[in-house]
């Protein structure tokens, strides 16, 4: 914006005011009254009118002008209909990105866009001057673009989008799940009832995986018979499922008002800073029995995440599909597989969990997801059942895995809580979930570089990496998380016995550390 000369003092309402109105309500210096822009062409007669505004900042070389459609002197072509509008741009320049590399915009040092602005601004009289520019950045750039596939067209910015939004998704998952997971530690002390209640909710979790694998297959259909769009199944669908997401995440937080906690009092010294988070969590590494649990989580999510990865390539080989379309339409069968294998084996995993241990329980069921996918790779059978059968023993290793993993955490809030005297079960529930997804993201990367070492092509994968990613490596992996459960030392017997020390020291009595060695 340009202001312009003195202010006349005394003469109000005069013209020579206007710009000394506009300078003190910017500039927020008490104006005598509210300065006024009329519009060009919705002018008031006698009413003020203290801005004076200059738009042939805009006027094109080429002859383009709000009221002459034609192409702007960035290429870009502008067309109008019958109604009195500056119309809007219809043709181009980038519309293709090919052509980006020879295109060349306007010199912002071209005379023609300044050499009439002086008889203009000298017109002002004592009006406050503004020179208007409509076209700046982002509003060229769809005029340079167009709006459809807007950037979309590379293959980068499609990561970058869906890279940040799952990591939004991801970081609120992990803001609602570490509360949730951690609460189970100090609702109850109880082995058994720890494990009780993680095997009622790897039951509720089997119910929400079958549901939101479900539900976007059915409801956009249901809608759309009903006589609507596709466009609005889809939305419906995503409203409803986002509703019955708030609605459980309330009712878990409501089912909690009235429990009594096993919660330490708080630290004195308020919040803590990042760096003493950061401390907490080194800390807990630390633990003995930590860095088995760790490897026990962090090699079964390596071979869980192969396993997944690699069903869309198993289903093409032994289908004969062409497409990867046409075999996630057949992932379905994988689905209910491995949520029914799920459901049916969380009460028996938790029986024996009770009976013998978390530890015992864990072993015997990947020993035997182990063995099943092993023995696959030397069995001759028909697609499906081909399918179905790594899909059942990766679901006995899932439901075991789901059932005992938090429970297992939780029992490591007490040996910190020995060591340490703090209760920590969110530092604790947290550290696992991160080497769970860092699994996951590993056993993905496995299959690339497998991929690649292998001689992939695009829609060529090798049969022999197909077959071996979907029974030998993941098992390979499964004994790794066998031996770390083996090296856990936290037996339910052990356990007992820490909570009886624990209890002592906490009150105060001598106590004898004498067989929790492997603990403390």
């Amino acid at each position: 914006m340009i202001g312009g000369s003195w202010f006349v003092v005394g003469e109000e309402g005069g013209v020579m005011e206007s710009r000394e109105i506009v300078r003190r309500a910017i500039e927020f210096e008490r104006p005598e009254r509210l300065p006024f822009w009329q519009h060009w062409n919705h002018k008031m007669p006698g009413f003020p009118d203290d801005v004076h505004n200059i738009w042939e900042m805009d006027r094109a070389e080429a002859g383009w002008f709000f009221d002459r459609p034609g192409v702007d002197d960035w290429g870009c072509g502008w067309s109008t209909t019958e109604l009195r509008n500056i119309g809007q741009v219809t043709a181009h320049p980038l519309a293709d990105w090919s052509n980006l590399e020879g295109y060349r915009p306007p010199n912002p040092r071209n005379p023609f866009y300044y050499e009439r602005l002086g008889p203009l601004i000298g017109a002002a009289g004592g009006r406050y001057v503004v020179l208007t520019a409509h076209n700046l950045l982002f509003s060229r750039l769809h005029k340079l673009r167009g709006f459809a596939d807007f950037g979309f067209h590379s293959q980068a910015l499609k990561f970058l989008y869906y890279l940040a939004f799952t990591m939004l998704f991801w970081l609120a998952y992990t803001v609602y799940t570490i509360p949730y997971y951690a609460v189970v530690a100090e609702i109850t002390p109880d082995y058994d009832e720890r494990t009780d209640i993680r095997g009622l909710s790897a039951l509720i979790n089997a119910a929400g995986i079958f549901a939101g694998n479900a539900l976007p297959a059915v409801l956009p259909a249901v809608i759309l018979g009903l006589g609507l769009s596709a466009k609005t199944g889809w939305l419906g669908t995503v409203v409803f499922m986002s509703l019955l997401s708030i609605l459980f995440a309330v009712i878990a937080v409501f089912s909690l008002r009235h429990v009594t906690l096993q919660k330490a009092e708080a630290e004195a010294g308020g919040q803590r800073s990042v760096r003493e988070i950061f401390g907490s969590f080194l800390e807990v590494l630390k633990i003995k029995p930590f860095k088995w649990f760790v490897l026990f989580v962090f090699a079964f999510l390596i071979s869980s995440s192969m396993l997944q990865t690699n069903f869309v390539y198993l289903i093409k080989l032994v289908f004969q599909l062409k497409t990867e379309t046409e075999a996630k339409d057949k992932m379905v069968v994988i689905i209910v597989v491995l949520v029914g294998v799920i459901a049916l084996l969380t009460p028996v995993v938790t029986k024996i969990a009770e009976i013998k241990d978390r530890r015992f329980a864990a072993i015997l069921f990947f020993s035997i997801s182990l063995a099943g996918l092993a023995a696959g790779r030397f069995m001759r059978l028909g697609a499906q059942a081909a399918v179905t059968y790594v899909a059942f023993f990766m679901a006995v290793g899932a439901a075991c895995f789901w059932t005992v993993f938090y429970s297992m955490a939780y029992d490591l809030v007490e040996v910190d809580e020995f060591i340490s005297g703090r209760r920590r079960e969110g530092v604790i529930t947290a550290l696992p979930q991160f080497f769970q997804k860092f699994g996951s993201a590993v056993g993905m990367l496995l299959v690339s570089l497998v991929l690649n070492i292998s001689g992939y092509q695009a829609d060529e994968v090798p049969p022999e990496f197909i077959i071996n990613a979907s029974t030998i490596i993941p098992a390979a992996f499964l004994g790794v998380s066998i031996f770390g459960a083996f090296m856990f030392p936290v037996t339910k017997e052990r356990f007992h016995l820490l909570q009886e020390v624990l209890a002592k020291k906490n009150a105060g009595e001598s106590f004898d550390t004498a067989g929790l060695e492997k603990l403390i």
